[in-house]
C-alpha cells in the first residue's frame, strides 16, 4: 500500500545520499508525479508494474546521480521519454535546463503533455519519431536514453563535444557508436554507458 508519508521520506533521503538540494516544492512535484504515473499507467502502459513500488530507488535514484553531472544551462534531449522518468524528474531537480521529451507514442505523449502541464515545467514535447525533427539536429549537449537499444539516428542530435548517455545497463549496438568513444561507468551503483565524439 502506497503512504505519502514514506514517499516523501524516500524523496528526502535520496536528494541527501545523492547532495542533490531540493525543497518541497520539488518533493511535492516528485509525488504528483508518481500519482499521476501511477494513475495512468492503469491505462496506458507507461512502467512496468513491478517498478511501481520501488520507483524512488529503482527510477529516480539513477536520474538524481545523472544530474549531478548535469548543468543548468545545458539543452537536453531524453530520446523515447515514454512516461517521463528521465527527463521529468530532470526537469524537476535542473529547473533552469531546457529538456525535451521525444516520444513516437500518441497515447504516452498525451501523458507526457498532461504531467508536464500539471507540475509547470518547462519541458518542450517532441510528438514523433526522431527523423521528423531534422531542424534539431547538432543542438543538444546531452542525448539520454533509458529502455532502449542505443541506436545510430539519436547521435545526430548532438552537438560537437556532445553526450549521449545511456542509463542503467547498458544494451548497446556497436555499429551505431562508430566515431564515438563510448565507456561503461558504475556511479553509486548505477551503471550508464557514456558516449562522447571520438
Amino acid at each position: 500500500m502506497f503512504h505519502v508519508k514514506h514517499f516523501k521520506k524516500q524523496i528526502k533521503r535520496l536528494a541527501r545520499n545523492t547532495h542533490i538540494k531540493i525543497g518541497k516544492n520539488e518533493i511535492e512535484k516528485f509525488l504528483l508525479y508518481y500519482q499521476e504515473l501511477s494513475r495512468w499507467n492503469e491505462h496506458i502502459n507507461l512502467i512496468s508494474t513491478f517498478d511501481l513500488p520501488d520507483f524512488p530507488r529503482k527510477h529516480l535514484y539513477p536520474i538524481f546521480i545523472l544530474s549531478r553531472y548535469l548543468k543548468g544551462d545545458n539543452l537536453i534531449l531524453d530520446y523515447g521519454a515514454g512516461g517521463g522518468v528521465v527527463g521529468i524528474p530532470l526537469s524537476i531537480i535542473l529547473q533552469e535546463a531546457k529538456i525535451y521529451l521525444l516520444e513516437s507514442r500518441i497515447k504516452r505523449c498525451v501523458f507526457l503533455k498532461h504531467i508536464v502541464a500539471e507540475l509547470s515545467l518547462p519541458c518542450v514535447i517532441f510528438e514523433g519519431r526522431g527523423d521528423k525533427f531534422v531542424d534539431f539536429y547538432h543542438k543538444f549537449d546531452y542525448v539520454l536514453v533509458r529502455g532502449l537499444k542505443v541506436k545510430k539516428e539519436m547521435f545526430p542530435f548532438l552537438k560537437q563535444n556532445g553526450n549521449l548517455i545511456h542509463i542503467g545497463k547498458p544494451r548497446a549496438n556497436t555499429n551505431a557508436i562508430k566515431g564515438f568513444i563510448c565507456q561503461d561507468k558504475a556511479i553509486d551503483g548505477v551503471k550508464f554507458l557514456w558516449c562522447k565524439s571520438a
